[in-house]
């Protein structure tokens, strides 16, 4: 797993891109746990550094993975539909 540093670009899986401000200790039920704060726009996020929450975040798409994704993007939907799996299940047909 990734650690994340203050100040880096992150992408939250529900809440987009933003940057973490912060890493803060709080206390939750008696114990103290450790997350990041994270500013999206006008909402700050508080994202637990163990466990689940931290597979929630990941750093924003590299440029270079970014223009090797939009070639796949960009390709005529026609080459999707010709698949081994279609042609099994019939799907242009229907």
């Amino acid at each position: 797993m990734m650690e994340f540093q203050s100040g880096d670009k992150v992408v939250h899986c529900v809440y987009g891109v933003g940057e973490i401000i912060q890493i803060e200790k709080k206390i939750l039920a008696g114990r103290s746990v450790s997350y990041y704060r994270v500013q999206i726009r006008d909402l700050t996020l508080w994202v637990p550094i163990n466990g689940t929450g931290k597979q929630s975040l990941r750093l924003p798409t590299s440029p270079a993975n970014l223009k090797s994704a939009s070639r796949f993007w960009a390709a005529p939907v026609s080459c999707y539909l010709k698949t081994a799996w279609n042609a099994k299940h019939n799907w242009l047909s229907r």
